[in-house]
C-alpha cells in the first residue's frame, strides 16, 4: 500500500475547500499531469452521502465513467460497467468506515502535523478501482502520483470558485451533465512554474468496449466443430461477477468471469462456467 504523507497533505487541503457544496458530480473538470497526460475529474457529496474525488484515467476511464452514467438502470448492465471502471478514488468517510493500518497512518499523520481530522467524513480513503478488478488501495507509484496531483489540482478549483462564478473557472452554470457524443467544453487544469492556470478542453467521446477476439486456426479441430450435430443456437455472453477472488499475495483481487450460455429456442441458461483469467 501507498499512502504517503505529500498524499494525505493534498487530500486535507482538498478536504478543508467543502467543495462538494459548490460542485456536484456533473461538474466534469480535466487535469493536465505533470507527465503529459489528462485525466478526468468529477467531485461528489452534493447529495450529502458520499464524498469523494473520482479521477478518471484518459479516454478509456471517462468512458467507463459515461457508461455508468448513462445505464439503463438494468441489473446486468450496471454489473457489466461497474466492473469496467477505470480510475482512482479519493473518498472521505467517517472512522468506523476505514481499516485499521489506514487508520493508523492516518492518526500519526494529523498528530506529527497538529491536524484535527474532522469528525464528520474527515478520514482520507484511496483506492484504485481497475477493470475486472477489485476496489483496492494504491500500489502503483504512478496512481499515487496521480491522485495527489489530481487533488492539489481540485483544491486550486474549488478555492477559484469561492471569488469567481461558474463560468468564470469554465464551468457549465446549468450543470449539465456530459453527454457520450463528447465535445462539452470543460476546464483544464494545469500546472506550470508559476503556479496553476486554467484552459479549457473538450470532453471525450464514448468508446466502445472493445473484446479479445481469440484467433481460431485449428483445422482439425474447426472440421470436427462443424460436423457435431447441431440442436440449435446458443446465445454466449462473458460477465463478470463482482465478487473478488482474494489472492494469497497483497495484489489486487480478481472478479471472475462467467461464461453464460442460453439456448435460443427455449430461453434456457446452460451450466455457467467460471474462470478467473
Amino acid at each position: 500500500m501507498i499512502l504517503t504523507d505529500s498524499m494525505l497533505d493534498a487530500a486535507f487541503r482538498f478536504r478543508e475547500t467543502e467543495a462538494w457544496k459548490m460542485l456536484d458530480d456533473s461538474n466534469i473538470f480535466a487535469v493536465r499531469l505533470s507527465n503529459g497526460q489528462n485525466v478526468y475529474c468529477t467531485i461528489m457529496g452534493n447529495g450529502g452521502e458520499h464524498y469523494s474525488l473520482g479521477i478518471y484515467i484518459n479516454e478509456e476511464g471517462f468512458s467507463s465513467y459515461l457508461r455508468i452514467l448513462n445505464s439503463d438502470g438494468s441489473m446486468i448492465n450496471n454489473l457489466r460497467y461497474v466492473t469496467k471502471a477505470d480510475c482512482i478514488n479519493c473518498d472521505f468517510m467517517q472512522a468506523k468506515e476505514i481499516d485499521n493500518k489506514v487508520k493508523k497512518i492516518i492518526r500519526q499523520y494529523a498528530e506529527s502535523h497538529g491536524i484535527s481530522i474532522p469528525r464528520k467524513h474527515g478520514w482520507v480513503d484511496f483506492t484504485r478501482v481497475k477493470p475486472y478488478k477489485a476496489q483496492w488501495c494504491i500500489t502503483d507509484s504512478d496512481d499515487a502520483m496521480i491522485a495527489e496531483e489530481a487533488l492539489r489540482a481540485a483544491t486550486f478549483l474549488a478555492n477559484e470558485l469561492k471569488d469567481k462564478g461558474y463560468e468564470e473557472v469554465g464551468l457549465d452554470p446549468n450543470s449539465d451533465y456530459p453527454s457520450n457524443k463528447g465535445g462539452t467544453e470543460i476546464p483544464l487544469i494545469v500546472h506550470d512554474d508559476n503556479g496553476y492556470s486554467i484552459l479549457s478542453t473538450l470532453t471525450p467521446a464514448l468508446k466502445d468496449m472493445e473484446y479479445v477476439s481469440p484467433i481460431f486456426n485449428n483445422d482439425i479441430l474447426a472440421h470436427n466443430v462443424a460436423n457435431m450435430h447441431k440442436t440449435g443456437t446458443i446465445f454466449c455472453r462473458l460477465e463478470h461477477i463482482p465478487s473478488p477472488i482474494m489472492p494469497e499475495d497483497d495484489v489486487q483481487p480478481q472478479l471472475p468471469g462467467m461464461f453464460i450460455m442460453i439456448n435460443q429456442s427455449d430461453g434456457e441458461m446452460l451450466p455457467p462456467y467460471t474462470t478467473v483469467d
